[in-house]
């Protein structure tokens, strides 16, 4: 189980290195990709939800935007109780 997460981890940062390395190059849709990657290794981070709607929203996706922000926010107040 240690090796999962530790693979896990790894790939959670490998994916956000992506992620940036695309927005910084302007390819927001690569950079959507690798960030719903992150989402998917860590689903119960409001942090890369939180990137992932600043992502949307960069790329024009509202709808998407809001449905990330959302998932973010809830998971904040969970946290906060």
């Amino acid at each position: 189980m240690a090796g999962f997460a530790r693979r896990a981890s790894w790939g959670r940062v490998d994916s956000q290195g992506r992620s940036s390395a695309w927005r910084s190059l302007g390819n927001l849709e690569e950079a959507i990709a690798s960030q719903k990657e992150i989402v998917m290794l860590q689903p119960n981070s409001s942090d890369s939800l939180t990137r992932l709607a600043q992502l949307y929203r960069m790329n024009g996706q509202v709808e998407e935007a809001n449905r990330a922000q959302e998932r973010a926010s809830a998971m904040g107040e969970n946290n906060a109780q």
